[in-house]
């Protein structure tokens, strides 16, 4: 019987950019999201930690909500949820990157590596001083990425994030015949249009 699946560590960040990434031995490229995360991790990250990374928007952009006081955050789920699988520790100015397989492809358009910017902490924001990544294509990405992430102290996120991990989305396309309400004519006299569900 396999072991349970260890929940994931909420990882709090900002969208900045994305890359296709040349992987030896694969044909199609790989799509990688970066992320820089702001918000202190409730523990020490590290190798083989699984994390679930939720994108922050500040509420100020779609809110009357004051930030006078503070950042205000709202989150969205990019549906990224994985284990580190590489760690590299800038030194020269106190960051630390991480790469994370993403469990949840749902498509081929889907996501399957995020890389994500966070503050250099040993104790607090990494479990040890380590700089560990066994495969050397990212091993090379890690190191060239240089973003920046300046810590928000008195960050302060909505929603509802006591619940564990977000359930993975299932998609369905509506079924005319059964979604669509029944119009009162298939042939109206005053447009003279055909009813398509379809095309609603």
């Amino acid at each position: 019987m396999l072991p349970p699946t260890p929940p994931a560590v909420h990882v709090f960040g900002k969208w900045r950019d994305q890359c296709f990434i040349n992987v030896p031995g694969q044909t199609d490229r790989l799509l990688a999201h970066l992320y820089d995360c702001n918000v202190s991790t409730p523990v020490p990250l590290g190798m083989g930690c699984r994390v679930q990374i939720l994108a922050l928007s500040p509420a100020a952009y779609h809110s009357n909500v004051s930030v006078a006081w503070g950042h205000i955050c709202d989150v969205y789920d990019p549906h990224i949820v994985g284990r580190i699988v590489g760690v590299h520790a800038r030194r020269e100015d106190g960051m630390l990157v991480f790469a994370v397989e993403n469990e949840r492809v749902l498509s081929d358009t889907s996501v399957r590596l995020a890389v994500f910017t966070i503050p250099y902490s040993p104790g607090y924001t990494v479990m040890q001083d380590e700089d560990e990544c066994p495969r050397a294509w990212m091993r090379k990405l890690l190191v060239g990425v240089r973003r920046q992430a300046t810590p928000l102290l008195t960050a302060k996120v909505h929603g509802r994030l006591d619940l564990g991990e977000t359930p993975v989305p299932v998609l369905r396309y509506p079924d005319p015949r059964e979604d669509a309400p029944e119009p009162a004519e298939a042939l109206t006299e005053q447009t003279g249009k055909v009813w398509r569900p379809w095309l609603v």
